[in-house]
């Protein structure tokens, strides 16, 4: 089942319409990334919650900190939920768009849930809690997850998995420095440590497979250097 309720730590806000939410603001050195969701796959739907449940509805919830200390989040999709069936492919939405100075970095935790939604205040406020995580020695950011995820889980949301992408702007170039997992996830294809091309050039890719709640979604990343 695709990601029920798929959360990636984050505030209620459109996946589409995230736009320069929360980018800082943009300066002669500053360079714009765009992280797209490209595809979602439902290799397996998560447990059943009755008889003859046949989709999930996932969701995700972003939660972003930036190396300037500023910290936005943002639930996607915001509006309607979004279902999913066994062996569906979700197509392409943009994720996150956000500008960086030279020497700075942002670090992303996505969040992906499967479930009931909770109201937007209530979503964002779990998306905020989750930067707890980025704070937390690898070993113990799962533990750190379910604590801030718990006022979703408790309602009956079941987490798909989570993982933490890093980007930088060094001396201008962007790079996507790391995909790393942080619950029910395994990275399939790591992004490059090249620098991150622009649209006319061939995007970075990042794959993860994610496990949780008896599922198995493979989510597919692309990161963009934008104008």
């Amino acid at each position: 089942m695709f990601l029920k309720t798929t959360v990636l730590a984050a505030a209620a806000v459109p996946v589409w319409a995230l736009g320069s939410f929360f980018a800082p603001s943009r300066g002669p050195a500053s360079a714009r990334l765009a992280i797209t969701l490209e595809t979602v796959h439902a290799a397996a739907l998560t447990t059943p919650r009755f008889a003859g449940d046949a989709q999930d509805e996932p969701f995700f919830l972003l939660t972003e900190a930036g190396s300037g200390g500023a910290l936005g989040s943002t639930p996607f999709p915001a509006d309607a939920p979004v279902s999913i069936r066994l062996d569906q492919a979700l197509g392409t939405r943009p994720l996150r768009s956000l500008a960086l100075e030279v020497g700075e970095s942002a670090r992303i935790v996505i969040s992906a849930l499967e479930g009931p939604r909770a109201s937007s205040a209530d979503e964002a406020a779990v998306a905020t809690a989750a930067a707890t995580v980025l704070a937390r020695p690898t070993g113990e950011r799962g533990a750190a997850l379910a604590t801030a995820l718990g006022p979703l889980t408790s309602r009956g949301a079941h987490l798909l998995g989570a993982a933490i992408i890093v980007v930088a702007n060094e001396d201008g170039a962007l790079y996507w420095r790391s995909l790393d997992c942080v619950a029910n996830c395994s990275v399939l294809t790591a992004p490059s440590n090249a620098a991150v091309a622009t649209n006319a050039g061939a995007p970075h890719q990042g794959v993860l497979e994610l496990t949780g709640a008896g599922g198995t979604y493979h989510v597919n990343l692309l990161a963009r250097r934008v104008p």
